[in-house]
């Protein structure tokens, strides 16, 4: 009961103001932490600061002009995000910002023109958490500015492969700066580990989902992350380090080869807390749904 009234409390006080009403009737989204924008600080959880030229397919989006969201690149008109992110919102009120390192300023921002969020979405289990949203006007490819490819259709990964998710989500650390742009590497978890888990606290781990984290925590997306990417870590030079360790090493992508994206921030119970590792939407059960949307043929 006292976990229960710590995050009713938190989530009445800082999720935006579209998704209050649903929250206070929901009682699973005010047990878990859905990943939306918490207050101005908001980051990644025991990440690094990075530049966007590295991760060019992360953009902000933008509710009346502050952040809400991650949104990944996949094409020069549509980006993907999270359902919960978009849902019971019009296209006029939104936009993106792509290109920069900060949420705030910098790169280029995009009207947003149209909104298809998954049909079979539920708000109440967090199932199907996808939308694909569409620009006004062509997003310009340059060095800041990719896309990302988008996992294929019932790809699988193994258990314990190196991650990295990033975004402008809370650090839980006043110390960290919020002006750029961070990103946490964590290793894959067992589909029936991470259900195990969550059954805990009777919440469903569906075949939508795919989850990702270190059982002692530390390390985890958080609010105001959601809609940002899970994708391959395992090619970068960090090479999935924590506390000495290593996890799923491969050889470094071939020159000019897209990243692939894997899942979308979505929900966890707190961030980055042991023994609950984060939950993303998984990317390879909806991948021809979303290229379908995006007009997008495959390679």
């Amino acid at each position: 009961m006292k976990v229960f009234i710590i995050f009713s409390i938190l989530f009445a006080s800082t999720l935006a103001f579209p998704y209050e009403s649903s929250i206070n009737e929901n009682p699973l989204l005010m047990y878990n932490s859905i990943r939306l924008p918490m207050e101005p600080e908001s980051r990644i959880v025991g990440g690094d600061q990075h530049d966007i030229y590295k991760y060019p397919y992360i953009c902000s989006l933008q509710w009346n002009g502050s952040h809400r969201c991650g949104a990944n690149i996949i094409s020069h008109r549509f980006l993907v995000t999270a359902a919960h992110c978009t849902i019971g919102l019009t296209p006029t009120l939104l936009t993106v910002r792509c290109g920069s390192s900060r949420f705030d300023s910098g790169g280029r921002v995009y009207r947003i023109s149209t909104i298809i969020n998954h049909p079979d979405y539920n708000s109440a289990t967090i199932d199907y958490d996808f939308a694909v949203i569409e620009t006004e006007e062509e997003i310009e490819f340059n060095e800041a500015t990719q896309p990302i490819r988008l996992a294929d259709q019932d790809e699988e990964l193994p258990h314990g492969h190196c991650m990295k998710t990033l975004g402008w989500g809370n650090t839980m650390d006043p110390s960290q700066t919020r002006d750029y742009l961070r990103i946490v590497y964590v290793p894959k978890v067992f589909l029936e580990e991470c259900r195990r888990l969550y059954s805990t606290i009777n919440a469903a781990v569906t075949e939508r989902m795919i989850c990702a984290g270190f059982s002692e925590g530390g390390h985890d997306a958080c609010q105001g992350d959601s809609g940002g990417p899970l994708a391959d870590g395992s090619y970068d030079d960090v090479r999935c380090r924590f506390h000495g360790k290593r996890f799923a090493a491969q050889p470094r992508a071939a020159e000019g080869r897209l990243e692939k994206l894997y899942g979308i921030v979505s929900w966890g119970f707190g961030c980055a807390r042991p023994n609950f590792p984060g939950v993303y939407s998984r990317v390879a059960s909806v991948s021809n749904w979303i290229k379908r949307h995006a007009h997008i043929k495959d390679d």
